[in-house]
């Protein structure tokens, strides 16, 4: 059973009775439960397992992601326990510091998930529709990171990049740049580091491998 769910900051609403009252019926209290969430909130986690859930999923939901999911709540060898991963990178989000953060992605829809995420995270980010927004923006403030969409228009994110590794050459500055793609062929990865990007991540953006792309970036500098 796959249900959507949002979580309560406390007590109990709808989802989370439901998943009680199925567990209370004696046929139905082994079922399967998969949460299908919006957003991580605190607590969360626990109050999965509490319910008995085996699988946590953030919405959109990819294809490959529910089969998993699916293969691991029924004791299928090649998921992985989700649940698990996610306590660890709960503990884990704490250890990046704040940073400030230019957006550049011209899809209002991947705008609202990236900075709700990020928001959420404890970053500042600041929204440029195009590649030549996102120039514009960084002469006028500075950043520690820039998440560059590769397909927009009027500049997109490889060319974007490419003028501001030309301008770094002259101030000898380095801004970390990761690319965000709906794309996903063969060579896109090398082609988004050719052009001077530092890390690559897919579209829909998702929590794990925007995390463990800011950690690669910022948490070894920290420590």
């Amino acid at each position: 059973l796959a249900m959507s769910f949002q979580p309560p900051p406390a007590g109990f609403r709808i989802e989370s009775a439901l998943a009680e009252r199925l567990r209370s019926i004696p046929d139905l209290t082994d079922i399967k439960i998969i949460m299908l969430t919006s957003g991580r909130q605190k607590g969360e986690l626990t109050h999965c397992n509490e319910l008995g859930v085996q699988e946590r999923l953030m919405k959109p939901v990819k294809q490959s992601e529910l089969w998993n999911a699916i293969l691991h709540a029924t004791d299928g060898r090649p998921a992985k326990d989700h649940l698990a991963a996610q306590a660890i990178q709960e503990n884990e989000l704490a250890e990046i510091k704040s940073l400030n953060i230019l957006l550049a992605e011209d899809g209002k829809a991947n705008q609202m998930l990236a900075v709700a995420l990020l928001n959420k995270w404890g970053h500042q980010v600041t929204v440029a529709e195009n590649g030549a927004k996102a120039i514009e923006a960084l002469d006028q403030s500075s950043f520690d990171l820039i998440l560059m969409d590769v397909q927009m228009p009027v500049l997109d994110g490889l060319e974007a990049t490419r003028k501001i590794r030309e301008n770094e050459r002259i101030t000898g500055d380095h801004i970390p740049i990761v690319a965000m793609t709906a794309g996903a062929m063969k060579g896109d990865r090398e082609r988004c580091l050719n052009s001077g990007m530092d890390d690559y991540i897919t579209k829909p953006v998702r929590k794990q491998a925007l995390y463990q792309s800011l950690s690669k970036l910022f948490i070894s500098q920290d420590n």
